[in-house]
């Protein structure tokens, strides 16, 4: 459980928590299972906070529009955010490197511009998620459902999207260079023009009614039976 002294700070607003952040570098604050609904978070420092199995959104998802958790430019490096509610949650040019959001639900949130590089995102729930031109580079999404996710300009470089679900999801000018497309589901993706793809990338993907780029000479319809 969250240490309550952290979470009344963290509710004192942020200039106060950034100063005890800076005054206490060595602490490493305790926010799991904390309720964080409606806590104003912009530009917050929670490097290497344990936010594990924290609320941070509504209770419900059917319209996006009634939340306004704002959460932008908020510091989250190497932040526990396991099996975290961050359903509809407003992340746009956060620094989440290295953080652990494995089982998170970030159904309809909104990531774009952020940097996510070598995070863990392993079995969470990304659907719908906006993450138009964030750093994705060397993370791991091995399992995570990315279905209708918006992926426009993202870098993808050496990511791991092992066994993901990326049904519908366009990839207009992603970078997709290196990344681990193995068992991945791109029905009715877009890959038209995504960059640096290499044909033996796609040799275990799932495709059906996929777009691919010019060049690439394999079956888009070859999984539509097995799917």
């Amino acid at each position: 459980m969250a240490k309550e002294e952290h979470v009344l700070l963290l509710k004192k607003g942020i200039t106060i928590w950034n100063k005890w952040r800076e005054e206490n570098p060595a602490i490493f604050p305790d926010l799991s299972k904390a309720d964080l609904r409606g806590t104003d978070l912009n530009y917050a420092d929670l490097s290497r906070a344990n936010l594990r199995e924290a609320v941070l959104s509504g209770e419900h998802c059917a319209t996006y529009d009634y939340y306004d958790y704002g959460y932008e430019n908020a510091d989250l490096i190497e932040v526990n955010l396991n099996a975290a509610d961050l359903r509809g949650a407003k992340l746009n040019a956060c620094r989440l490197v290295g953080g652990n959001l494995s089982k998170a639900n970030l159904q309809g949130a909104t990531l774009s511009r952020s940097n996510l590089s070598q995070a863990n995102f392993c079995n969470s729930n990304l659907s719908q998620a906006n993450l138009s031109q964030a750093d994705l580079s060397g993370a791991d999404f091995s399992g995570a459902n990315l279905s209708g996710c918006d992926l426009n300009g993202a870098r993808l470089e050496g990511t791991s999207l092992s066994g993901a679900k990326l049904q519908g999801v366009d990839l207009c000018g992603a970078d997709l260079g290196k990344a681990n497309f193995s068992d991945t589901d791109f029905s009715r993706a877009d890959l038209s023009d995504g960059k640096n793809l290499l044909e033996n990338q796609l040799e275990t993907a799932h495709l059906c009614k996929t777009k691919l780029p010019k060049g690439i000479h394999l079956d888009f319809d070859r999984d539509c039976s097995n799917i």
